[in-house]
């Protein structure tokens, strides 16, 4: 499996980063991650641990900081990490950018995942796909979305959302993509940002889960062939093969799907109350002509209070079983 871009920073730990701008010192700890077109480090700053994201590319931050403003808050959702600081940093006579954000101290859901939790990997899903519909609403696309970016936070026990590089606004062709997650790799549509290319993600990402997954799928009729066998996803067989097949415009159409399911050893939370108000909020906007503006969030305002609920019934569920 690769990335579309491979930049790397490298950077020793215990490096001392010393902003230009605003003076403000980080201490490297370790790397923790390679996103798209830079290097993710743990660092310590005045106020604790933060994540660093560095880059050759000053555009890459620079883009990268405006989406996490953007996303700080859509509809009283927080989406992305806080953003802390953006600023420029000199090494060995190599000029960089970089931005800090909050550092989510998280379980990937990778590593997370066992065979016996099957039944709540729902739970997990439907919170992603909670916050994939606000960013759709937002006008934006996640883009990268793999296993590696998705987070289950300790102490929130929500699922985070991390790196926001391959972030793309609706309608525009992606660059920043993984080549398993990516539909366009497996010819099964276009590389255009649309909410349907980011199920195609969540479905692949449940996928990897099996690990048949790797060793199976190379190409279209693979996938589907492995949909159909996997045991370890087989109560998603109908759900996956949906998504992958650009059935669902919309998260919260596969977010239904998901509500119908029953799973063995899943503890219903609040599960008729969820029923009724999914259906508020699935009043099937124009996603197509939506773009960061203010009308976009006006369309949603009937039904936050709705979701927010859903959300909350979502998170009692995962604490159940963390």
């Amino acid at each position: 499996m690769t990335s579309s871009i491979h930049p790397t920073v490298h950077l020793a730990n215990g490096t001392k980063i010393v902003g230009k701008w605003h003076r403000q010192t980080y201490k490297v700890i370790r790397q923790i991650g390679e996103g798209a077109r830079g290097s993710i480090y743990l660092v310590k700053g005045n106020q604790g641990l933060n994540a660093l994201k560095i880059s050759k590319d000053p555009f890459v931050i620079t883009r990268e900081a405006k989406i996490l403003r953007l996303m700080k808050k859509v509809q009283g959702v927080q989406l992305g990490p806080f953003l802390i600081d953006v600023d420029d940093f000199t090494y060995r006579q190599t000029h960089y950018s970089f931005y800090v954000m909050e550092y989510v101290d998280g379980v990937r859901i990778k590593d997370w995942y066992h065979p016996s939790k099957a039944s709540h990997l729902a739970i997990v899903i439907k919170q992603l796909l909670f916050q994939l519909h606000h960013l759709h609403l937002a006008g934006y696309i996640f883009g990268d979305l793999k296993l590696e970016n998705l987070l289950i936070d300790r102490q929130t026990k929500q699922v985070r959302l991390v790196d926001f590089g391959g972030v793309t606004q609706l309608g525009r062709s992606v660059r920043e993509y993984t080549s398993h997650y990516d539909r366009g790799y497996w010819q099964m549509g276009e590389r255009k940002a649309d909410p349907a290319y980011d199920l195609f993600a969540v479905a692949i990402c449940i996928l990897q889960l099996d690990p048949m997954f790797k060793r199976m799928a190379t190409n279209q009729r693979d996938l589907v062939k492995l949909i159909n066998q996997s045991q370890t996803v087989q109560p998603y067989h109908t759900i996956l093969k949906k998504a992958v097949q650009g059935q669902y415009q919309q998260a919260m159409e596969m977010k239904k799907d998901l509500d119908r399911l029953k799973l063995n050893g899943q503890r219903n939370v609040g599960r008729k109350k969820k029923a009724s108000l999914t259906k508020k909020t699935t009043s099937k906007p124009n996603i197509q002509h939506l773009h960061p503006a203010k009308q976009t969030m006006k369309k949603e305002l009937v039904g936050i209070g709705s979701l927010l609920f859903v959300q909350f019934s979502l998170l009692a569920g995962l604490y159940y079983w963390f």
